[in-house]
């Protein structure tokens, strides 16, 4: 049966951890779509139901399985940027993100034209 929550819909696009990105992977609704939600440029009343149903769905999904949200990131001077996001039942380190996403620190550092990089992870589990 398909059904619309807003309550799970704003805490899907706002508070889940979860980018743009992932959820329209995971659900097949354009970024572009999302990024309209997100930004109010579309309401929630002013989406297609099937579209409301789906991140409803996705939402539940996410609340249900989810352990807790891992993110990657790598520090260029100071500066944290947010490489990759993952839910995981456990904390997590470098080593075992990269093996999971198929990549590896020598290909990273190459695709954003760095000699050396630091990486960290921060895992929030749900308690």
């Amino acid at each position: 049966m398909l059904k619309a929550d807003e309550k799970l819909i704003n805490w899907l696009m706002e508070d889940s951890g979860l980018s743009k990105y992932s959820i329209s992977k995971a659900t097949g609704i354009p970024q572009m779509t999302l990024s309209d939600i997100a930004t109010g440029k579309t309401s929630i009343d002013n989406m297609t139901f099937y579209t409301a149903s789906k991140l409803t769905f996705y939402a539940e999904e996410a609340q249900k399985n989810r352990k807790g949200l891992t993110v990657l990131y790598y520090n260029d001077n100071g500066q944290y940027h947010k490489l990759y996001e993952m839910i995981s039942d456990r904390p997590m380190s470098v080593d075992e993100i990269l093996d999971f996403a198929d990549l590896s620190m020598e290909r990273i550092a190459e695709m954003l034209d760095f000699d050396d990089l630091d990486f960290e992870c921060l895992t929030a589990v749900k308690e």
